[in-house]
């Protein structure tokens, strides 16, 4: 006959109070407590309350709570993309990557190294090294001309000219051509603001009249064009305005009833000497249009290379803006 086993279940204690509350007599081996101000489970090892978990959190940095939580605890910063670690009572960084202006850098003493930052305005991609910020990588375009200091740059840092077609690389610190790469280039609309005439003007008439002019001085084969239109007495009638180009409609109708609000419209053909206008009108003889913030935005593109279309465009930093000039009436 064999031997009969039977299993006894033991029952644990569980114990949720904040921290400082968890009991410390009167308790048995093996019982468990969740700290609720922590948000850590415990259990009593018949001496002390020891971590079965960690906290994890996320937030403002500025609502981090208190370190005084396990060592390995993690805390992620939405406002500065810090990830935070308790190590030996306090908060310590131990991971940040981040993107903006070169001049928006956080201090690099303040971060640990392998942290990264893409600086928007430079294209650089910066790495810390040894409580220092170090350019780990670069990729740009723009005239022959305006290619950056290769001391500035790492091994393997990229540029393409756009006026002479080649692509060059960084070796032994300075700029060797590696490739003939037959590119086109294209002004494109967008949302970058090259040129504008911002003064209000108004028209306080039932028909269009011109009430903004600018003469282009270049030729602008594509862009887009905003300004604001509206009242600043709603009732039951619109203000209207519209582009123009010497003197005639080009663009479509716009309304607006209340407030001034941006139109938006996107136009090519421009040549130089062209004379683009806003053109406005409110209804009845006291209810007049307000027309200011003309806005001229375009960037230039890398359409093709070696004569095949890019599937997506590629920007070319270098400022494509041309010269004009305000001349309302």
């Amino acid at each position: 006959m064999g031997t009969k086993v039977s299993t006894i279940p033991r029952m644990r204690k569980v114990y949720s109070d904040l921290y400082a509350n968890l009991p410390v007599t009167g308790v048995r081996k093996e019982d468990l407590g969740y700290a609720t101000d922590r948000e850590i489970l415990y259990r009593w090892s018949g001496i002390a309350w020891e971590t079965l978990t960690i906290y994890i959190g996320y937030g403002l940095a500025a609502d981090k709570p208190a370190a005084a939580l396990p060592d390995g605890c993690l805390y992620q910063e939405t406002d500065t993309t810090k990830l935070m670690e308790v190590q030996a009572g306090a908060w310590v960084c131990i991971f940040y990557t981040g993107c903006g202006l070169a001049a928006d850098k956080p201090a690099a003493a303040d971060l640990p190294d392998g942290s990264q930052y893409q600086e928007q305005d430079t294209h650089k991609l910066m790495q810390v090294q040894a409580a220092a910020w170090v350019c780990i990588f670069y990729s740009g375009s723009g005239l022959a001309a305006a290619i950056p200091d290769p001391a500035d740059m790492p091994e393997g840092a990229l540029y393409f000219e756009t006026d002479t077609s080649l692509l060059k690389q960084v070796q032994s610190a300075a700029w060797q051509a590696i490739m003939s790469i037959p590119a086109v280039l294209a002004l494109r609309g967008g949302d970058i603001v090259r040129n504008s005439n911002l003064p209000e003007r108004t028209a306080p008439t039932n028909d269009f009249i011109k009430v903004k002019e600018v003469l282009l001085n270049a030729d602008l084969p594509a862009c887009t064009i905003k300004f604001d239109l509206g009242r600043y007495s709603p009732d039951f009638h619109s203000a209207f305005g519209r582009v123009y180009k010497n003197g005639s409609a080009i663009g479509l109708k716009q309304s607006q009833n209340g407030e001034p609000v941006t139109k938006t419209q996107n136009f090519s053909g421009f040549v130089s000497g062209d004379l683009i206008q806003i053109y406005a009108h409110g209804c009845y003889g006291d209810e007049i249009a307000v027309v200011k913030n003309m806005k001229f935005c375009y960037e230039r593109h890398i359409t093709h290379i070696h004569g095949e279309k890019l599937a997506t465009e590629l920007q070319v930093t270098t400022d494509p803006t041309i010269s004009m000039t305000n001349q309302d009436p």
